[in-house]
Protein backbone atom coordinates (compact mmCIF):
# COMPACT_ATOMS: atom_id res chain seq x y z
CA UNK A 1 0.00 0.00 0.00
CA UNK A 2 1.30 3.46 -0.99
CA UNK A 3 2.42 5.74 1.89
CA UNK A 4 -0.45 8.23 0.44
CA UNK A 5 -3.58 5.44 0.56
CA UNK A 6 -2.48 4.75 4.07
CA UNK A 7 -2.57 8.45 5.06
CA UNK A 8 -6.20 8.16 3.69
CA UNK A 9 -6.98 5.30 5.14
CA UNK A 10 -6.68 6.76 8.57
CA UNK A 11 -9.73 9.04 9.27
CA UNK A 12 -12.15 6.08 7.96
CA UNK A 13 -10.48 3.73 10.40
CA UNK A 14 -10.62 6.68 13.25
CA UNK A 15 -14.32 6.91 12.22
CA UNK A 16 -15.20 3.13 12.04
CA UNK A 17 -13.36 2.22 15.49
CA UNK A 18 -15.45 5.25 17.38
CA UNK A 19 -13.08 7.34 18.35
CA UNK A 20 -16.03 9.82 20.04
CA UNK A 21 -15.74 12.52 22.48
CA UNK A 22 -16.94 9.69 24.96
CA UNK A 23 -20.06 11.65 26.24
CA UNK A 24 -22.37 8.98 27.45
CA UNK A 25 -25.56 9.61 25.57
CA UNK A 26 -27.61 6.55 26.65
CA UNK A 27 -31.57 7.07 27.69
CA UNK A 28 -30.58 6.38 31.13
CA UNK A 29 -27.51 9.39 30.67
CA UNK A 30 -30.01 11.91 29.16
CA UNK A 31 -32.65 10.83 31.58
CA UNK A 32 -30.11 11.80 34.50
CA UNK A 33 -28.80 15.38 32.49
CA UNK A 34 -32.67 16.06 32.45
CA UNK A 35 -33.20 16.28 36.09
CA UNK A 36 -34.90 12.72 36.14
CA UNK A 37 -36.95 11.90 33.30
CA UNK A 38 -36.76 13.76 30.31
CA UNK A 39 -40.27 15.43 28.88
CA UNK A 40 -41.75 13.14 26.06
CA UNK A 41 -41.14 15.02 22.35
CA UNK A 42 -42.74 15.46 19.28
CA UNK A 43 -40.43 15.62 16.05
CA UNK A 44 -41.07 18.96 14.67
CA UNK A 45 -39.18 20.25 11.30
CA UNK A 46 -39.43 22.34 8.22
CA UNK A 47 -38.63 25.10 6.34
CA UNK A 48 -38.38 28.83 6.44
CA UNK A 49 -38.75 31.07 3.94
CA UNK A 50 -38.66 35.05 3.66
CA UNK A 51 -40.09 36.39 0.63
CA UNK A 52 -40.43 33.06 -1.19
CA UNK A 53 -37.05 32.27 -0.85
CA UNK A 54 -35.65 29.26 1.64
CA UNK A 55 -33.40 30.98 4.07
CA UNK A 56 -30.30 30.06 6.26
CA UNK A 57 -29.19 31.72 9.41
CA UNK A 58 -32.67 32.13 10.63
CA UNK A 59 -33.14 31.85 14.31
CA UNK A 60 -36.24 30.12 15.45
CA UNK A 61 -37.75 30.68 19.10
CA UNK A 62 -40.67 28.54 20.34
CA UNK A 63 -42.85 30.04 23.25
CA UNK A 64 -44.99 28.93 25.58
CA UNK A 65 -48.34 29.98 24.45
CA UNK A 66 -49.62 31.04 27.44
CA UNK A 67 -47.61 33.32 29.44
CA UNK A 68 -44.24 32.21 28.83
CA UNK A 69 -41.55 35.36 28.37
CA UNK A 70 -38.60 32.82 28.33
CA UNK A 71 -37.84 30.35 24.78
CA UNK A 72 -38.63 27.00 25.86
CA UNK A 73 -35.68 26.18 22.87
CA UNK A 74 -34.38 27.81 19.74
CA UNK A 75 -33.11 26.26 16.60
CA UNK A 76 -31.31 27.99 13.70
CA UNK A 77 -32.19 26.86 9.81
CA UNK A 78 -29.08 25.56 7.68
CA UNK A 79 -28.15 27.23 4.76
CA UNK A 80 -31.35 25.94 2.40
CA UNK A 81 -33.63 26.92 5.10
CA UNK A 82 -34.14 23.80 6.58
CA UNK A 83 -34.51 23.16 10.80
CA UNK A 84 -35.44 20.68 13.38
CA UNK A 85 -35.65 20.87 16.69
CA UNK A 86 -33.71 19.31 19.24
CA UNK A 87 -34.52 19.03 22.95
CA UNK A 88 -31.82 16.01 24.14
CA UNK A 89 -30.93 14.57 20.96
CA UNK A 90 -30.85 15.30 17.60
CA UNK A 91 -33.96 16.44 16.38
CA UNK A 92 -35.59 14.70 18.99
CA UNK A 93 -38.38 18.32 18.80
CA UNK A 94 -39.96 20.02 21.13
CA UNK A 95 -41.39 18.56 24.51
CA UNK A 96 -45.64 18.61 23.82
CA UNK A 97 -47.17 21.54 24.35
CA UNK A 98 -48.60 24.68 22.40
CA UNK A 99 -46.31 26.98 21.28
CA UNK A 100 -45.54 30.60 19.99
CA UNK A 101 -43.29 31.12 17.53
CA UNK A 102 -40.78 34.00 16.80
CA UNK A 103 -38.02 34.45 14.24
CA UNK A 104 -34.82 36.65 14.08
CA UNK A 105 -32.49 36.46 10.60
CA UNK A 106 -29.22 36.95 11.84
CA UNK A 107 -27.16 35.70 9.40
CA UNK A 108 -23.41 35.03 10.74
CA UNK A 109 -21.32 37.53 8.15
CA UNK A 110 -22.09 38.44 4.77
CA UNK A 111 -22.22 40.91 2.20
CA UNK A 112 -23.11 44.22 4.15
CA UNK A 113 -24.54 42.62 6.72
CA UNK A 114 -23.50 43.26 10.47
CA UNK A 115 -22.98 40.20 12.41
CA UNK A 116 -26.34 39.46 15.32
CA UNK A 117 -27.69 42.27 12.67
CA UNK A 118 -31.10 41.57 12.57
CA UNK A 119 -32.70 41.67 8.37
CA UNK A 120 -36.28 40.86 9.47
CA UNK A 121 -36.14 44.25 11.40
CA UNK A 122 -37.90 43.03 14.80
CA UNK A 123 -40.78 42.36 13.27
CA UNK A 124 -41.28 38.54 14.44
CA UNK A 125 -39.48 38.84 17.40
CA UNK A 126 -41.91 39.69 19.28
CA UNK A 127 -43.89 36.24 20.59
CA UNK A 128 -46.77 38.14 22.20
CA UNK A 129 -47.52 39.60 18.53
CA UNK A 130 -46.70 36.50 16.81
CA UNK A 131 -49.28 34.78 14.04
CA UNK A 132 -47.46 31.39 14.26
CA UNK A 133 -48.09 29.08 16.16
CA UNK A 134 -47.41 25.21 16.52
CA UNK A 135 -48.84 22.71 18.47
CA UNK A 136 -46.77 19.68 19.77
CA UNK A 137 -47.76 16.50 20.33
CA UNK A 138 -45.43 13.79 22.24
CA UNK A 139 -44.44 10.50 19.95
CA UNK A 140 -45.99 12.38 17.03
CA UNK A 141 -43.82 13.52 13.98
CA UNK A 142 -44.42 16.86 12.16
CA UNK A 143 -42.42 17.24 8.63
CA UNK A 144 -43.07 20.32 6.46
CA UNK A 145 -43.67 22.90 8.98
CA UNK A 146 -43.14 25.54 6.65
CA UNK A 147 -43.01 29.01 8.01
CA UNK A 148 -43.25 31.95 5.23
CA UNK A 149 -41.83 35.22 6.72
CA UNK A 150 -41.67 38.66 4.43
Amino acid sequence: MSRRNAFLLIPVVLLLSGCGSGVDVSEEALDQMAGGKRKETGAVSGKVSIGGTPSGDVVIYAYPKEGGVKPVGETRTAQDGTYCWTTYKMCDGLPAGEYRMAFVHTPKEGKGKKVGEDLLQGRYKDPTKSEFFLVVVSGTPQTDVNYELK
